[in-house]
């Protein structure tokens, strides 16, 4: 995704480019420890370890041929439990409900009351910052 206020588009889509190469995106996965939206055989074979991981069908990711594959069903769940999950679209009468969960997500549904505390709270803490800097200067000047 590219913002569109972005000052280097050419330069974003460069970006882009490098880490969808199955060489990047593979180094990349092994930094951040997420899995690349990057499918492939390249991207399969590195993720293949039959000494720790049971045979499980990720065909729906990596298609036809990955029907039994030993890989780390954390990062690529079997297509047993794929089945089970549910894809949101933003289309139709959701929108509204999906809107108004990320809403909740983000927090912008904060009251007044929210507001009011974090900002009692923050003069507190500047209170007792002043009050304990006071302190320690009167104490520093006692003692010469």
């Amino acid at each position: 995704m590219i913002p569109k206020y972005a000052n280097n588009i050419q330069a974003a889509r460069y970006w882009i480019n490098f880490l969808c190469m199955p060489e990047n995106a593979i180094r990349n996965m092994e930094y951040i420890g997420y899995v690349s939206a990057i499918g492939g055989e390249e991207v399969l074979q590195s993720q293949i370890d039959s000494t720790l991981y049971e045979p499980i069908n990720l065909s729906y990711f990596f298609g036809e041929g990955a029907e039994s594959v030993c890989v780390n069903p954390v990062l690529y769940p079997d297509q047993a439990v794929i089945d089970r999950c549910e894809m949101m679209h933003d289309s139709g009468d959701r929108t509204e409900a999906l809107l108004e969960m990320w809403t909740r997500v983000k927090g912008d549904n904060a009251s007044i009351v929210t507001y009011v505390i974090v900002l009692v709270a923050l003069v507190a803490g500047v209170i007792v910052g002043v009050v304990s800097s006071r302190k320690k200067k009167k104490h520093s000047h006692k003692r010469k």
